[in-house]
């Protein structure tokens, strides 16, 4: 008994309160930690595709809205070994005058470790950790400060190891919020549990929906109004996960004689055909895009991709955030193995497997990432040079 998805209906913002479903206690211990009097740490933590980043997204609008300053930073598995990727993540949108009250030391060594400037003899770790300590306390005293890293467990060691230098020491009230993926009260990165003070740190443990959560997120997202026992076959199969709830839902399911769902091969088979279903220039696009370290509208309207994204590109937001998606497919497919037992040995995981899930072709997929990076990296730098 098949049934299929109506067209997903146009929200804009895909990240709106009102798109977020079964998460009232979660939001409100969001909304706590904004209106704590003293600083602290909040950690998103769960299972993959469980709605971490959706709440983080959802905890920096409202941080926004505060008028607080909001450095974010999200990190993919494929960056982890890039030395402070994350740092220049966090501090790209803060204006270089701001770091003017530093001292020439530290304003050096933020230069170097924003490629801004050449190394210089003084450029050691423990400097980059005093510099952004000092840029954090100047920013926090301006306004409320809030530090938010998503999937801290691919953040690299160096931008970790300075973010956790600098909230040891902070004088200036400021907040960091983080999503992480892993067991409820298990280790954290950075063994923020040991390093930061227990007092302030807490830990919101992200976990499955409800049922008729899963069937309102059904209903909102892609028009299924399902009925009792295709609901209990769906939550069943996706136990509670969202985003295996939506990609389940996506792909037209079907239900055998008993009422189970009829499960696709691999999460990798459910891609291909999403994938497969877009035209072919939004394909080509999105390749580019994947290769982008932070696609965002305005990097996409730069370099002229956004005519390539079709008559929706002003939902261009809602294409980058499916296309950060795909980064976390590699862990995604490990966790669905129970689910979505693949026939057959799998292949080896391509270098950049964010980008080769779209394959491109046999033989030329790595071949055309490396080109593909190399373009729009350097059609990037010289847009926004």
């Amino acid at each position: 008994m098949p049934f299929a998805p109506s067209p997903e209906p146009d929200v804009v913002g895909a990240h709106a309160a009102t798109d977020i479903v079964g998460r009232v206690p979660e939001l409100a211990r969001i909304d706590r930690f904004l209106d704590d009097a003293s600083p602290g740490v909040l950690v998103l933590e769960g299972a993959a595709g469980v709605g971490k980043t959706t709440l983080l997204l959802e905890a920096i609008e409202r941080a926004s809205a505060r008028k607080w300053t909001v450095l974010r930073s999200r990190p993919a598995e494929v960056e982890h070994s890039f030395v402070l990727a994350g740092l220049r993540d966090l501090l790209r949108d803060i204006a270089v005058d701001a770091r003017d009250r530093l001292p020439e030391v530290q304003r050096q060594a933020l230069a170097v470790a924003l490629a801004e400037d050449e190394p210089g003899p003084t450029n050691e770790a423990g400097v980059v950790g005093v510099a952004v300590l000092g840029l954090l306390e100047a920013l926090a005293a301006e306004r409320p400060l809030v530090v938010a890293i998503d999937d801290l467990q691919w953040l690299d060691e160096a931008t970790g190891a300075a973010v956790v230098y600098a909230f040891r020491r902070l004088a200036e009230p400021a907040r960091l919020l983080v999503a992480c993926r892993g067991v409820a009260g298990g280790p954290l990165p950075f063994a923020l549990q040991q390093a930061l003070d227990r007092r302030s740190l807490a830990r919101c443990e992200i976990g499955p929906l409800s049922e008729g959560a899963v069937r309102r997120l059904l209903r909102l997202r892609l028009g299924l109004d399902l009925s009792r026992r295709e609901l209990h076959a769906v939550y069943e199969a996706c136990a509670g996960n969202p985003f295996f709830a939506l990609e389940l839902g996506r792909s037209g399911l079907e239900l055998d004689e008993s009422g189970k769902v009829l499960l696709p091969r691999s999460l990798q088979d459910v891609v291909s055909e999403r994938l497969a279903a877009l035209p072919a220039s939004t394909r080509a696009a999105l390749v580019s895009v994947a290769a982008l370290a932070d696609p965002s509208e305005d990097v996409l309207a730069r370099v002229g991709m956004r005519s390539e994204l079709g008559p929706e590109a002003y939902y261009a937001d809602r294409i980058v955030d499916a296309v950060r998606a795909l980064k976390k497919i590699p862990a995604l497919i490990d966790r669905l193995d129970e689910y979505y037992p693949p026939r057959g040995a799998a292949p080896p995981p391509p270098p950049l497997a964010d980008v080769a899930v779209l394959r491109p072709s046999r033989g030329w997929t790595y071949l055309l990432v490396a080109m593909v990076a190399a373009l729009v990296g350097a059609v990037s730098a010289m847009a926004l040079s």
